[in-house]
Order: C-alpha cells, then structure tokens, then sequence
C-alpha cells in the first residue's frame, strides 16, 4: 500500500491509533513524533497543533480510524452552504484563534529554549462568534444549521485553543528538564575528568612521591565513596571519550563498578573504600609488562601471556615498597582469580578467595571485554553482559554476579538500542533502582546533535527496548550524530534520584 493510502484527517482519529505527526519535535509535547493515542487530551491536543492530516500505522494501531465525513448529498448544498455561510464568522474566529495560540506556542518556546520569553507572545483566551452573521430570511432549517455550526465551531476554538496551551506548557517544561539534564551531564563529565587527571597524576607519582600518592589516592576515594554511599539513588553514566586516556580510565572503570557492587551489598564505608583504593592500584604491576605486550593486537603467545600473569606478583612488590595496606594488596594480587579456579596467579576458588577480590573480579572481567587492547575485538556493553551471564557465569560469585546484572541492567551505558517504536538510541546512564527504563539520546534529524533528546523511559510506560544495535550496522548518519564509543568510560551521577532544579 503506497504511503499516501496512510494518510488520514485528523477528524479521523480516535483512541487506539498509531500516528505519525509530520513536524518538528519542538512543535508538540510529545516525547516521540510516533505513538499510539492514549487518551481523549492526546486526542485534543494533536488536533490543536493545527494539522489537517497525519499518517497512522495500520500494524501498530490498535483499531482502524473513523470513517472520513461523506460529503454532503446534491439536495442538501443550498442549506449547507447558508449554514456555512452563517458560521462563517465563528469559523473564522476559530481558526485565529487556533492560529494565535500557534503563534504564541512557537514563541514561549523559543523563549524557553533562549532563556528569555520573547516579548509580544501572547495566547487569545478564545474565540467568539463574529457579529454580523445574518440568517437568510425564511430559510428556518438553516437558521437552526448555522446556529448549531456556530456553537460547534466555538466549542471547537475553545478545545482547540486550551489543546494547544496545553501542548506549549508542556514543551516548555520539557525543554527546561532537557536542559537540566544536559547540566547535569556536564557536572559529571567534569566530575570524571577531575578523577582521571588525579589517577593519572597518581600512576606518573607512585614511585617518585609514594607517601603524597598515596595521600591523594585515599582522598580521591574517600570522597568518591563519601558521595557514592550518601546519595539516595545512584545513576551509572556513560563518559564521551577523549584521546590518550585509555590507560586511566580502566581503573576508574573498576573501581566505579565495584563501588556499585558494594553499594548494592550494602558494605561498609571501610569495606567501600579499600575496594576502591584496591582498583585505583590493581594494575600497578602493568608497569613492569613490556608495552609490545599490552598493546599487541594479536593472540599472545604462551611465554607473552606467562609474563603478562606476572603483573599481579609485580603489583604486590610493588605495593608493599611503596607502603599500601594489606587488604589493597590482596586486592592487586587477586583480581583476576575465578570463581571456578581458573584464573590466575593462584588458581584460587570459590570462597577461598576473599570477598573484595571477588566483587573486583566481575567489574574487571567486564571492562576488558569491553576495552580490550585490540579495539576491533571489543564487545558492546550488551554483548559482554550477555556473554558473562550466558556463558562465563562460572567464573564468577553468583550472588555478586546477580547483583551487577541488576544494577547496570540488560542494556548497560554505552548500548545502541532500537525502541519498541523503531527509534534508534544510545544509553547513556542507568539507574539501578529501575535498570529496565535507562535514559536514552535518541537520534531525530530534525534536532540538532548538540540538542539532541533525552528520553527517561521511566517516564514512558510505553516505550521499551526491543533489541541491541552494533554500532557498525548503523547507517553513517545515525552513527555520526549519536557518536557510539569505541571505549567505553562509566562515572557516577550522586544526583540522579533528585528533581530538577527550578528554571
């Protein structure tokens, strides 16, 4: 059926059809420019906005449209037309003040997206019937016509009229939380970068200055765990990347998602903060791994991947010169040790190996599937939850395993995912207290990529994802306007259980 067969008047929809509305995401409330009819306001608001068709989806729609309005039979014209005439004046007065209302809409939300309310935006209270409308004499049905003409096309402008001040206020609120959340994305952006310079400052000091180092790592995480465990709700976000801090970021990677874990667990403070002073220095003994080695791109050899083991022997040395406690250096050595015993140095298993180092074990597994040294073999965050739980799941504590499924849920920051609407996104932060409804970028190519829309699918009972997307399928335009990570960075947003802040 050709595209055009799809499209309907607006008269024609009711409650249960899947629309499309053909304009600008700026010029409706709505979350998404495609969805079912929900509601008799839904209803009044889409015919508000000033369109006289729209498309609807036979598939998606619960029911068929209205009938379209016969048009009227040869013998009725000359009363119709009479009554058309007598109503004229309330027609009119309808349609400005529909077009009134438009106008101010467009304004009050270009103001609020500007900051300032533009002046001379005003919205008419409503529309009355114009003077002057004149009965043709004798004509008593068409007296009787115009008049319920009249009355309609004033109730009309008057629905019309509150539909489309509804849809304005409700843009406005809309692009005010959209700008507290781009605010937000930034404080923890920053936030980010002021932790990965400090470990980066930390990895350049640890054998010059180890006492200063040493200071500033407790410092770092005990105002990290301080803010972590104090908050309310937690949202784990997905950072933008920046070139040549790859090497930084794993730990703060790990130590992120450990504390996650931990918060979870409900450990200590004490118990909070060794963990994350373990992660910041469980890669120390890397140091001592020639860089032909961690950065080779290629399967390494039995001698290559012998030395590479080495580094958490390398690590401990390392901690212990330097003066690190115990229980960080149980960390360091333990790290990569699996439930199942097969991993390394000692091959430890099950509850023989201490609880830290288990929790630190799954975050550090899962940020080398997806940051791995060879860039082209790297899984999506989908993919490499997926492959831990499906297939790897004995390597790990299940209790603790469960626990970090639960909080970064089945699409982890950093998934390309398709709606259950067809929309393409990227998540971008999840709170574990609701892990199935993340807060999405969704592409629309309507919108410019540095306003791009933040859709909270807690907010949208509707809407679901429906599947994962590897970056690499997207078409080139998708792609470059949602900007998928090559290497994903996760920090944490302490604010993510608090309303917005007032305009």
């Amino acid at each position: 059926m050709a595209e055009q067969d799809y499209v309907i008047s607006t008269d024609q929809l009711q409650i249960g059809v899947y629309v499309y509305l053909d304009v600008g995401w700026m010029h409706h409330p709505f979350s998404f420019n495609n969805f079912k009819i929900k509601s008799e306001s839904q209803l009044e608001t889409i015919r508000g906005l000033g369109l006289k068709t729209v498309r609807w989806d036979p598939e998606r729609s619960d029911i068929k449209p209205l009938a379209a309005a016969p048009k009227a039979p040869r013998a009725q014209a000359a009363v119709a037309a009479t009554a058309a005439a007598a109503a004229g004046g309330a027609a009119a007065a309808a349609t400005t003040a529909a077009e009134t209302t438009a106008t101010a809409g467009v304004a009050a939300l270009a103001a609020a997206d500007g900051g300032s309310v533009a002046e001379g935006a005003t919205i008419a209270e409503g529309a009355t019937v114009a003077e002057g409308a004149i009965i043709t004499e004798g004509a008593i049905v068409a007296e009787a016509a115009a008049t319920a003409a009249g009355a309609t096309a004033a109730e009309t402008a008057s629905a019309a009229t509150a539909a489309a001040e509804a849809a304005v206020a409700a843009k406005v609120q809309r692009v005010e939380r959209l700008r507290q959340q781009r605010r937000q994305i930034a404080e923890v952006q920053q936030a980010f970068a002021g932790a990965a310079a400090t470990i980066r400052a930390i990895t350049r000091n640890i054998f010059s200055q180890p006492r200063e180092t040493i200071r500033q790592s407790e410092l770092l995480v005990g105002q990290m765990v301080e803010v972590f465990l104090a908050a309310p709700e937690v949202a784990i976000q997905v950072m933008s990347e920046k070139p040549g801090e790859d090497v930084y970021v794993h730990s703060l990677n790990v130590a992120i998602l450990s504390m996650m874990i931990g918060r979870e667990l409900k450990l200590t403070t004490a118990e909070v903060g060794t963990m994350g002073l373990g992660c910041l220095f469980h890669d120390i003994g890397m140091t001592e791994i020639p860089p032909k080695i961690l950065t080779k791109a290629d399967p390494l050899t039995k001698a290559e991947r012998d030395f590479l083991e080495m580094h958490c022997t390398y690590g401990v040395d390392i901690a212990k010169r330097v003066g690190l406690p115990d229980a960080v250096q149980t960390i360091i050595y333990r790290h990569h040790e699996l439930h199942d015993g097969s991993g390394y140095p000692q091959r430890l298993k099950g509850e023989a190996i201490d609880m830290l180092s288990r929790i630190v074990a799954i975050a550090e597994y899962y940020d080398e599937l997806c940051n791995p040294a060879n860039v082209a073999a790297a899984l999506t965050p989908h993919e490499a939850l997926s492959q831990m739980f499906a297939q790897q799941r004995a390597k790990f504590d299940p209790r603790f395993l469960q626990v970090f499924i639960r909080c970064l849920g089945v699409f982890p920051p950093g998934t390309v995912v398709r709606l259950n609407n067809d929309v393409v996104g990227l998540v971008i932060s999840i709170n574990a207290a609701r892990p199935l409804k993340p807060s999405i970028i969704v592409y629309d190519e309507e919108v410019p990529k540095h306003e791009a829309i933040i859709v909270d699918l807690d907010t949208e009972p509707d809407i679901s994802i429906s599947q994962a997307i590897r970056p690499a399928q997207l078409p080139k335009a998708i792609f470059d306007y949602l900007s998928p990570r090559k290497r994903i960075s996760y920090y944490f947003d302490p604010d993510a259980g608090k309303p917005a802040a007032p305009a």
